[in-house]
């Protein structure tokens, strides 16, 4: 039972819900950047309203579970190295606009992207 309370017991739900509220407001700003993007014609125009997206979904989801480990039990001391964190928002960024525009870039690809 001990599993299922960990958030509870274990996270100031404040950054909890600060986490939640920056995911959802990174995924649907990401959503409508690439509803966007499939609305241009331009090959290079949707590759670079992709990347945007892309941008937004990886910058999202790396401060959604930055800020819910900020949260974590106040009793520990919790130390960040910035060469890390900066090589982590990085590869999070890289790799989601790298999945925005391999699904989205060509519009026969939409409907298998999803």
């Amino acid at each position: 039972m001990r599993h299922s309370l960990e958030l509870f017991g274990d996270h100031d739900l404040r950054f909890v819900a600060l986490a939640v509220g920056i995911c959802a407001l990174a995924c649907l700003t990401s959503i409508a950047i690439a509803q966007y993007a499939l609305k241009t014609e331009a090959l290079s125009s949707r590759r670079r309203w992709l990347m945007l997206a892309g941008l937004v979904t990886g910058i999202g989801g790396w401060t959604t579970q930055f800020t819910a480990l900020l949260g974590y039990r106040d009793d520990l001391e919790i130390r960040y190295s910035l060469i890390a964190a900066t090589i982590s928002i990085v590869l999070a960024s890289s790799l989601a606009m790298t999945g925005w525009v391999l699904g989205f870039l060509h519009r026969e690809r939409v409907l298998l992207a999803g």
